[in-house]
């Protein structure tokens, strides 16, 4: 895959079992994910233990990477500029159509899919479309991010609310919004996350389903 440029990847992130496919390749494969906290832990233990199994049946042996966020994307775009791009990557699935269109990402074959024991029925419909561009799986899910709303049912019944009837349209979170707010002594009727990735996942899910 490197002589071509081209990376497998995962659309947010890898499952253990997409290792499998690894076994098609020989020698030497390298990994790169941005998990740096205990889903990193989680992934490097997953890569011994692939290392230690059926990578070391098959001659296979991969190599992890960890990038933190801040610089992941920007490297892994050098690292394909420079044609030193990783056999494997970790990828928010809303990338993965942009580095596609590029010509920077290998599709995963039927096959590939079938031998890692990976099937759709096992999937939330939307989880598992995620990954494909143009009818061809570019990566597979690992995870999402669910979102909720956490309301404080004193403050509702403070401001005349029904505690036990959260906001259901966006009229009704708006209102919600008011009366809190108008209740004072520091009270905010809704509060969002300013900076960091969390700003703009929080905002657009409301958004979205408001």
């Amino acid at each position: 895959m490197k002589a071509m440029n081209r990376m497998a990847v995962s659309a947010i992130a890898l499952v253990t079992a997409s290792l499998v496919p690894l076994a098609a390749f020989a020698g030497e494969v390298e990994f790169w994910s941005p998990f740096t906290g205990p889903d990193g832990n989680a992934i490097d233990a997953l890569v011994k233990e692939f290392n230690a199994g059926a990578g070391a049946a098959a001659g296979v042996n991969v190599n992890l990477l960890i990038i933190p966020w801040d610089d992941y994307y920007t490297k892994l775009s050098v690292s394909m500029a420079s044609r030193t791009a990783p056999d494997l990557a970790v990828m928010h699935s809303h990338q993965i159509a942009g580095f596609v269109k590029q010509g920077a990402l290998e599709a995963y074959t039927p096959e590939e899919i079938a031998a890692a024991g990976l099937a759709e029925a096992d999937y939330i419909p939307q989880l598992w479309t995620a990954g494909v561009v143009a009818d061809k799986r570019y990566g597979v899910p690992i995870d999402a991010f669910p979102r909720h709303i956490y309301y404080n049912k004193t403050l509702f019944e403070q401001a005349g609310l029904d505690p036990n009837n959260p906001p259901k349209t966006g009229a009704e979170l708006l209102d919600a919004a008011t009366k809190l707010q108008a209740l004072g002594n520091g009270v905010q009727g809704l509060f969002f996350q300013l900076n960091g990735s969390g700003a703009v996942r929080n905002f657009y899910s409301f958004y979205w389903q408001y």
